[in-house]
């Protein structure tokens, strides 16, 4: 019984480890994602169109549309706005208040 209670320990530790590992990459790769739609939307700088489309930002960044809407809403840097025909996504950098 000794070695049984051996291995249970054991395997306790390697999946609290695991677990651990696990998280901590799911909380970097919503950081990255994040970071990624901040300078695909920093590169548009041009006055009248500085926005990107839900779609063009999921092309770009190689994610989903739900994926690109949730790294926008964890950013403090990121809002969005409805399109010209009001039927569509669009995100953009926020401007800074005067």
């Amino acid at each position: 019984m000794t070695s049984l209670n051996g291995i249970a320990d054991l395997a306790t530790i390697v999946t609290a480890i695991v677990a651990v590992l696990a998280y901590g990459t799911y909380r970097w790769t919503l950081h990255a994602r994040m970071r990624n739609l901040e300078r695909a939307l920093a590169k548009k700088t041009q006055p009248n169109d500085d926005s990107l489309t839900l779609a063009q930002l999921a092309i770009a960044l190689l994610l989903t549309e739900p994926q690109v809407i949730e790294a926008a809403s964890r950013s403090k840097k990121v809002e969005s706005c409805a399109g010209q025909s009001g039927k569509e996504y669009r995100f953009r950098m926020k401007r800074a208040s005067n």
